[in-house]
């Protein structure tokens, strides 16, 4: 079993769900959410919004999930 959400995105990338660049790229993405959600640190706001400008990846994980989901359905 993961032990967080970013070795959940990990395993998915393992097991060929996602690709490997994709699932390290969210992995690492995954990880910010608590900082910005608690305050572990300082948040800096230019970083925020690069970040919300480019949601590629994000667009990539969806892509990758949504294939592996066809798949598994077309092969029942």
């Amino acid at each position: 079993m993961p032990d967080t959400n970013a070795d959940t995105v990990r395993v998915l990338a393992g097991r060929g769900v996602l690709d490997t660049v994709t699932g390290e790229r969210v992995a690492s993405a995954v990880g910010f959410r608590p900082v910005l959600v608690h305050q572990y640190v300082d948040v800096d706001d230019g970083v925020v919004i690069e970040m919300l400008e480019n949601l590629g990846d994000f667009d990539a994980f969806v892509a990758g999930i949504s294939g592996w989901l066809v798949a598994q359905r077309r092969d029942m």
